[in-house]
This record gives C-alpha cells, structure tokens and sequence, in this order.
C-alpha cells in the first residue's frame, strides 16, 4: 500500500525539487511536506464525491499513513494532483500541465471501474398492464 510519503516523493520528482542523488531539496521539503496531508485528503474526498460515496472519509494525517485509496490509483493519479497543487503558485504553467494529467488518469480509474446496477422505478403507474388513461 502507498504511504503519504511514497505520493510525495513523486510529486517532488514531478516539480524537479530534487537532488543529484535522488534526496528531496531541504527547502522543498520542509514547505511542501506541512501542506501535502491536507492536500492529499482533498484530492481523496473528491474521488469519494466522483465514486459517489458521501459518507464519512478515512483522511491520512502524518506522511507515514497508508493512504486508503487503490494502490494504481494512489501512485499514479495523486501524485500529479499533489503537484500541481503545491506549484499553484510558483508556477501556474506546470501546474495547470500536472492538473490535466490528474484528471486525465482520474478519469482513466474511474473508466476501468464496474458498472453498477441499481432498481429501475416504475413512474408510469400501470402503463404495463393496459391500464392507462387517455392521452
């Protein structure tokens, strides 16, 4: 299962804050890593909102949390949706880039889900048996 902190590491390499070795930029991380649970407990409630559910989330809030999430989903999708909400400032350019991405692989997750069936209402109120009135 990904961690917070395995969606932030690559939404750091997506913004270009790291190091030569692979480390996250100290100054990248200590501004960026107080703002990433929030942010990735957003971007959760709205794929609750597009799956449909409307009860209550389970949210992350250290960067050690397994995110409750589908782990394609978590690794792919929400780190772009991280990054462009942490380069909202600095570089609305990439981060516009990073938002149609998230939505596309968003979308990508959503299309790959079931279908799922629900009962049909009668609102025609006996059109099946012949007993209907005049039109």
């Amino acid at each position: 299962m990904a961690t917070v902190q395995d969606i932030f590491n690559a939404a750091m390499a997506l913004t270009d804050e790291l190091e030569a070795d692979g480390s996250v930029r100290e100054t990248a991380a200590a501004l960026y890593a107080a703002r990433t649970p929030a942010v990735v407990n957003l971007l959760l409630a709205e794929l609750r909102l597009c799956l449909g559910s409307r009860g209550p989330a389970d949210t992350v809030a250290a960067m050690t949390d397994d995110v409750p999430a589908d782990e394609g989903y978590a690794r792919a999708a929400l780190p772009c949706g991280l990054a462009a909400h942490l380069l909202i400032d600095e570089n609305p350019a990439a981060a516009a880039f990073l938002q149609q991405r998230y939505e596309a692989l968003r979308e990508r997750f959503l299309r790959t889900l079931p279908a799922v069936r629900s009962g049909t209402v009668d609102c025609y109120g006996g059109v099946e048996f012949g007993r209907f009135g005049r039109w």
